[in-house]
This record gives structure tokens, C-alpha cells and sequence, in this order.
């Protein structure tokens, strides 16, 4: 099975690169994250076309994700029920194809300004630890369970083009959102997909300063699967993100051994 994840920074926007994405790599299971566009905008008719079932949360102009899926999508559970007095739609997951997978968009925390002032920043470490706490009282990472998105987290250094510019002062690199990723990580004994096959290629480039020509990125974007499940191979394609009126993120495939779902 082909499970894959990105950020496509407005679907509508993104629509002909998705579809042709989706052609080109024959994706089972995809999961969108910042979809900026309520539900009756969402081109769910496309992918129907395409053979895909839907399940989407979003919401006006921000935030917003989804799950594709060529096989029925039951069991759909959205961020609703988990981050409660939260209206901002960042995580949904459901049930399809002998998985329950799941599609999130961690907050961002902003800038260093807002560390300091400890709100945007708090409430990232604090939706790290309700997604934890909820997938854990569940049981998923004992079963067949796949989480992939922008987790908008560096792991460590590994993850970043220069951990002298990307260090413990800037966001997506500080010491308290590393700890919160990889005790996510390692709490629900989760495999990361990318790091298990070797793949180092980031998944996020800035829009200004010849980022990525230059190769200066950062891997904020994760597939990561229970330990039951065997991932085949994980990679990137860096192709759309040199596209016009491309997103910011690349996207990220694995393949998982059907014998062992």
C-alpha cells in the first residue's frame, strides 16, 4: 500500500499538481494538511473521479486536512472531539483499507517574539500532548496505525540546512518542541519512515532566498507508522515544489508491505 503526505498550502490552489501527483505515484492513501477552504469548496468531485473516497475537516481561508483513500473510509474522527473548545481544524483520522490512519497539521508557534510570550508556543506543546494522550488511551500504535503531516517540528539537527541559523532560538528547533516530537515518537514506539530508510531530504523550503536551489530547507514533515506495520521504502519529490505556483512543501511517500497489514 502507497501512503503519502503534503502540505499542499491550498488545495485550490494546488489542485492540478495534487491530481497529477496522485497519478504519478498511483497513491492509495493520501493525506492533505492546509487545505484553506470550507467543506463545499473542498474538489472532493475530482477525486471521486480519480476513484478516491473523502474525508475532510477544514475551515475558511486557514488550517484544514484531509484523508484520500481508493478504499472506504470509515470510523472518521475529526480534531473536534480531541481538542475541544479548539475551532481550529488541524486533525482528522478514520479507518480504510485495513488502517487507521491519520492526517494532522501541528501549529506553527510563530516567531520568537511568541516564544517568549509563551501563547502560540504553548498551545503547540500543548496540542502535542492531547494528539499523544489520544492516540495512546486509543491503542492505535499497537495495531495498524499510520500518522503522516507537517508536524512543523525539527527532530534534531539532522533535520535542518544549518543548525547555526536553525538553533534552539528559532522556532521548530527549540529544545521543549523536539522533546515534545520525539517523546511522541518514542512513547507510542512509532516507526519514522524517513529516518528508518535513510532518507534525509527536507520537506519544507521558504519561498524567498533561492531556498531551494540552494538546498536550504528543513524536515518538518513526518509519515510515521506503528511498529507492526513494515514500511518498504519512504522518499521525496522535490519536482513540485519547482513548480509554478507551487506549495512550500514537498511531498513524502512510503510504501507498506501488504503482508504485513
Amino acid at each position: 500500500m502507497r501512503i503519502a503526505t503534503w502540505n499542499v498550502n491550498s488545495i485550490r490552489a494546488r489542485i492540478e499538481h495534487v491530481v497529477s501527483f496522485l497519478q504519478q505515484y498511483n497513491i492509495d492513501v493520501m493525506l492533505l494538511q492546509e487545505l484553506k477552504c470550507t467543506k463545499d469548496l473542498f474538489p472532493s468531485q475530482i477525486f471521486e473521479d480519480l476513484g478516491y473516497n473523502c474525508a475532510i475537516y477544514c475551515q475558511k481561508a486557514y488550517n484544514g486536512v484531509a484523508i484520500l483513500s481508493k478504499n472506504i473510509i470509515e470510523d472518521i474522527v475529526d480534531g473536534s472531539s480531541i481538542f475541544q473548545n479548539d475551532d481550529q481544524t488541524r486533525y482528522i483520522e478514520a479507518f480504510t483499507g485495513g488502517l487507521t490512519v491519520a492526517s494532522v497539521y501541528v501549529p506553527n508557534g510563530q516567531d520568537r517574539v511568541n516564544v517568549e510570550s509563551g501563547v502560540p508556543y504553548a498551545y503547540k506543546l500543548d496540542f502535542m500532548k492531547k494528539l499523544q494522550s489520544h492516540i495512546l488511551s486509543q491503542g492505535y500504535a499497537q495495531n495498524n496505525f499510520v500518522i503522516g503531516g507537517d508536524f512543523n517540528i525539527t527532530r534534531d539537527d539532522q533535520d535542518t540546512y544549518d543548525p547555526k541559523i536553525w538553533n534552539e532560538t528559532r522556532i521548530a528547533c527549540t529544545k521543549p518542541e523536539r522533546q515534545a516530537i520525539n517523546e511522541f515518537i518514542n512513547q507510542l514506539s512509532l516507526d519514522d519512515a524517513m529516518r528508518k530508510h535513510g532518507c534525509c531530504d527536507f520537506t519544507w523550503y521558504d519561498y524567498r532566498h533561492n531556498s531551494v536551489a540552494e538546498n536550504r530547507g528543513l524536515r518538518i514533515d513526518y509519515i510515521l507508522t506503528s511498529q507492526k506495520l513494515q514500511t518498504v521504502s519512504c522518499i521525496t519529490d522535490i519536482s513540485y515544489r519547482k513548480l509554478q505556483r507551487a506549495s512550500d512543501h514537498v511531498p513524502v511517500i512510503s510504501d507498506i508491505a501488504e503482508d504485513s497489514i
